[in-house]
């Protein structure tokens, strides 16, 4: 088994992998032209490889000092089509213990610049691996050239706590 999804219940892993299939198969239906369609050149870059700076308060059970900490990361999305993309994202959050995350989010745009995110990860602090699940939301405005910029929010969920998580990315688009 999968170190952090030791934390999870079997009943939620389970589910979990059967949405992660879905979407998967979703998107790579999603991506393939009809039969007999010439492939043009998409509309959006494929990749999009993006700098997140931020902040991190957590709202542990129990805790009612509710601290905030600085965050960075760095997340690489491939498009599959218009509407789907997955991808991989690592972030250090600087707080009172140090913590990376490692997830593998996957992407909806269904407007413009707006992006819906959702996936599961790793959460490593203290010694200690746990399961994390994101959910967020941001909007890419278009700098020219490629660059977007994005105010993003978006909340971790693990077994002891949910975080609210709060920043900007600058990425790139090619």
């Amino acid at each position: 088994m999968i170190p952090f999804a030791m934390h999870l219940p079997p009943n939620r892993c389970g589910a979990l992998l059967a949405l992660a299939t879905a979407f998967v198969g979703i998107a790579t239906q999603a991506a393939e032209p009809p039969a007999g369609t010439e492939l043009a050149e998409p509309e959006y870059p494929r990749h999009h490889f993006s700098v997140f700076a931020g902040g991190v308060t957590n709202f542990d059970e129990g805790e009612a000092d509710r601290e905030t900490s600085l965050a960075v990361g760095v997340e690489y999305e491939y498009r599959f089509g218009r509407l789907f993309g997955a991808g991989v994202l690592f972030e250090d959050v600087f707080g009172g213990e140090r913590e990376y995350l490692v997830l593998a989010p996957l992407s909806l745009h269904p407007w413009k610049g707006l992006r819906l995110t959702a996936g599961p990860g790793a959460d490593f602090r203290s010694g200690e691996t746990e399961f994390v699940f994101r959910a967020g939301v941001g909007y890419e405005f278009e700098l020219g050239h490629g660059w977007t910029l994005a105010p993003e929010i978006a909340g971790d969920f693990t077994h002891e706590a949910k975080t609210l998580v709060f920043g900007v990315s600058v990425g790139w688009g090619f």
